[in-house]
């Protein structure tokens, strides 16, 4: 029927082919640009983890000093307790 409407096999081949390859082609741009926005999402995501970290650090050197006193006096609490 197709050669009957001058269309020859190979013709039809091809233009499947061609939109098959733009069809990739797009694909190709849609995964790059989301891998894009992951690979932001994650540098973003890391960065801020690293913050928090120092910030945390910070925060447990500020208050490790406290906690070794608080520590000292509860054994020395302890101590005269024991005494009395």
């Amino acid at each position: 029927m197709r050669r009957q409407q001058g269309t020859e096999p190979y013709e039809v081949i091809g233009r499947r082919r061609a939109r098959i390859e733009a069809h990739l082609e797009r694909l190709d741009e849609r995964f790059s640009q989301l891998e894009q926005h992951v690979m932001q999402y994650i540098v973003t995501l890391h960065r801020d983890s690293r913050a928090q970290e120092a910030q945390h650090t910070a925060h447990i050197t500020q208050v490790w000093p406290l906690v070794a006193v608080s520590n000292q006096k509860m054994r020395d609490t302890q101590q005269r307790m024991d005494h009395a």
